[in-house]
């Protein structure tokens, strides 16, 4: 897969986000490359609700991973997490308080 750059938003666009949402022009300049075009798509960006967030299980084989690690937390089991090294991943990992594995007992974070 190759990377392509999108084509550069409007001017007016990202004045509009400077003048709106942040004083930095790269900021605004960002978001509407992002197609973010206003204040309120912004707000809608950077503080999503509840039910704009896709459901987890549309992710591959979603059902099969809860499956085994309630599998895994009623037997006792060892379970180790990884991560990759992209920014969600790492904090994911490192806050071993993240409330998916408090139920585990066994549970060794790499």
């Amino acid at each position: 897969m190759r990377w392509s750059p999108r084509p550069a938003p409007e001017a007016g666009i990202t004045s509009l986000l400077t003048a709106e949402v942040t004083k930095d022009p790269l900021l605004s300049h960002v978001l509407a490359v992002r197609g973010i075009q206003d204040y309120q798509e912004a707000k809608s960006f950077f503080r999503p609700e509840l039910e704009h967030l896709h459901d987890p299980y549309r992710m591959k084989d979603m059902e099969q991973a809860v499956e085994r690690i309630e599998q895994a937390r009623l037997k006792k089991e060892h379970v180790m997490v990884f991560g990759d090294y992209d920014v969600d991943a790492l904090i994911t990992i490192a806050n071993n308080n993240f409330s998916i594995f408090n139920f585990i007992t066994y549970i060794y974070f790499c």
